[in-house]
């Protein structure tokens, strides 16, 4: 999976609030009634942030903490082991094995509901 594709796993399995996804980015977004010119309501969609556990530390790490997820260097596979209780996933980068290993955790839970 590339990067776009499991920021936006993981947003389709987590998010409690509404996203879009525009040119492989997931980004954070809210609905808001503004009135307008006559005094008319309208919705406006607007964006207030970028979600990318993939190479942004501090969008990662809560979701690891929450879901009880560690990370350990194999050094004879030269790869870095996310673990939970149940899986495990090895990747050269610790994020994407954080990623790759949280998408499996939060899918079983989805699934067990």
């Amino acid at each position: 999976m590339t990067n776009p594709e499991i920021n936006k796993r993981i947003a389709e399995l987590y998010l409690p609030c509404d996203y879009l996804l525009t040119k492989g980015v997931v980004e954070l977004i809210s609905t808001v009634t503004k009135l307008g010119a006559h005094g008319e309501p309208h919705e406006v969609i607007e964006k207030y942030g970028e979600f990318n556990p993939c190479e942004n530390w501090n969008q990662l790490m809560p979701l690891v903490v929450d879901n009880k997820l560690c990370l350990n260097f194999e050094p004879h596979d030269g790869e870095y082991c996310a673990e939970s209780f149940a899986d495990s996933y090895q990747h050269e980068n610790p994020q994407i094995a954080l990623c790759m290993c949280l998408i499996k955790v939060l899918a079983a839970e989805k699934e067990s509901k």
